[in-house]
C-alpha cells in the first residue's frame, strides 16, 4: 500500500514537473534580430524612432500615427 503511494506520487510530480519544464521552453518569446516585416509592407505610413533606454542602449521602434487614437501603446 505505502509503495503504490510512493510510485504514484514520484508518477504524478514527474508529470507536472516535464511539464512545467515544458511550459517553460514553449513560454518565452525569443525575438529574431531580422526583421520579418515593416507596417510598410502592410501599406500603413509610420515613423522609425530610436527610444533611449536608462542602461544608455537605444530601442529599435515605430511610430504609427492614426487620426481618432483610441488608446497608447508602447
Amino acid at each position: 500500500m505505502r509503495l503504490s503511494f510512493i510510485l504514484s506520487f514520484a508518477l504524478v510530480f514527474s508529470f507536472f514537473f516535464i511539464a512545467v519544464l515544458w511550459f517553460e521552453k514553449n513560454a518565452l518569446f525569443f525575438p529574431s534580430k531580422i526583421l520579418q516585416g515593416t507596417p510598410k509592407s502592410l501599406q500603413i505610413d509610420y515613423e522609425e524612432v530610436m527610444i533611449a533606454a536608462s542602461d544608455k542602449k537605444e530601442l529599435h521602434g515605430w511610430y504609427v500615427p492614426v487620426e481618432k487614437p483610441k488608446a497608447f501603446v508602447v
